[in-house]
């Protein structure tokens, strides 16, 4: 069985949620125990979080209506054909 080209929209959305995951697992790490830290958060990776569950939203709305999308561009192309 061949793999596609490219990513499915779920494993896109996977693949951003381990990183929201990822960085909000640092955060509560560095949170937990600061005086073990070797670098210090200054909000950077903090400031990552809310756009990528924006990405994930995003992602979820595009799988979600993937048919109506697919449509309404069918239907562009057909009346720019026209």
């Amino acid at each position: 069985m061949n793999a596609p080209s490219h990513p499915t929209i779920q494993q896109q959305i996977d693949e951003v949620l381990c990183c929201a995951l990822s960085i909000e697992a640092a955060v509560r790490a560095w949170e937990q125990a600061p005086e073990k830290r070797r670098a210090v958060e200054t909000g950077c990776c903090r400031s990552k979080i809310e756009p990528l569950r924006a990405a994930v939203r995003t992602l979820e709305l595009v799988r979600d209506n993937a048919d109506e999308f697919r449509a309404a561009i069918i239907a562009k192309r057909g009346r720019d054909a026209a």
